[in-house]
């Protein structure tokens, strides 16, 4: 059984390390992509580049910490149970140091990243953000109420999230825009967050469990929220780049399909969601018209009678016309 000192190094260190690989690999990936021709990444970036800052502040924080202990404790300076207070009272610098660090990052991670791409998703919906608040005089009450509040309301915007990603899809599907012959796009995106979001929300759970429970273990799981919150949006950056990379390759014949008029509204919401940072915020820059993932809209959707590939006058809905077997009627010759 390994003691609480041994399993706070070592979680500490594993975590750190793993998160060290996974940004270096978002951070290759944005810088080959570029930041020039896309609005948000620069700050997308600078905002993932903050919480590796305070997740490796955080680890030094720690190991500091446990040193102090490990001083403490190796040469008898003091009682076992005064060093054992190094690392579990909370008025001792390096514990502040923590919360600070965790403060942090939960304001860049949950309010900034996941709550404004709820908001983003929902057309700039205000109401799908509120939730009641209650005050209170207790601080161990406001403690017991705000760690399930916080773990409920992050659990509720990645299901609205996700959620809203699917009706976007079946609106899509309904304007007959999606491609029968691919995985649809936005299933797999909501996939993706919903995957790569399921780490932090099950170690918050756990610590909240702990917490409750009054174990000192929940401080072992506390230090590993920053890291594993910081590696859920390397990982999603990640893991959108390489569907929106498999979107461009397997849809690069789709331009030569088409659409109903009524088409543009509904795809000029998924551009948004592909964007290769992963940051779900800009249809513009991903999505004007459409033109990265299929031309479905704006090139051959609008009535699309110059170019002959509507077949509305021929009685059918879309499809490109084989011109072997279907000529162009007059009015349509070029």
């Amino acid at each position: 059984m390994l003691s609480f000192l041994v399993a706070a190094v070592v979680s500490v260190s594993v975590e750190v390390r793993i998160y060290t690989v996974v940004w270096i690999r978002h951070t290759m990936l944005m810088v080959r992509k570029g930041f020039t021709p896309r609005r948000f990444m620069c700050i997308f970036f600078a905002l993932s580049a903050a919480m590796y800052i305070a997740a490796f502040l955080h680890a030094c924080n720690v190991d500091t910490g446990l040193m102090a202990y490990r001083v403490i404790h190796g040469i008898n300076l003091a009682p076992d149970v005064y060093a054992q207070n190094m690392v579990v009272r909370p008025h001792h610098w390096h514990i502040r140091t923590i919360s600070v660090l965790q403060f942090l990052q939960t304001i860049i991670g949950d309010l900034v990243l996941v709550r404004f791409r709820t908001y983003v998703a929902w057309s700039y919906s205000i109401w799908v953000l509120a939730l009641p608040s209650h005050y209170s005089y207790s601080p161990l009450l406001v403690i017991r109420i705000c760690l399930p509040a916080s773990l409920a309301f992050n659990v509720a915007l990645t299901v609205l999230l996700i959620w809203r990603l699917g009706a976007v899809h079946a609106e899509s599907s309904r304007a007959g825009v999606r491609d029968a012959t691919h995985q649809p796009v936005l299933l797999r995106i909501a996939r993706v967050v919903a995957e790569t979001g399921a780490p932090y929300v099950g170690t918050y759970a756990v610590f909240i469990v702990l917490t409750f429970m009054g174990r000192s273990e929940m401080y072992i799981v506390q230090c590993a929220l920053l890291p594993i919150g910081g590696m859920t949006f390397s990982l999603m950056s990640i893991r959108l780049s390489g569907t929106a990379s498999d979107v461009g390759h397997t849809t690069s014949d789709a331009g030569h399909r088409t659409s109903d008029a009524e088409a543009g509204p509904a795809t000029s919401k998924i551009g948004g969601f592909a964007s290769a940072d992963g940051s779900l915020w800009d249809a513009d820059d991903y999505g004007r018209s459409t033109d990265d993932y299929g031309r479905s809209t704006d090139d051959y959707g609008r009535g699309t009678t110059d170019y002959g590939r509507s077949m509305t006058d021929h009685g059918r809905r879309g499809g490109a016309i084989d011109y072997d077997r279907d000529p162009l009627p007059p009015e349509h010759a070029v």
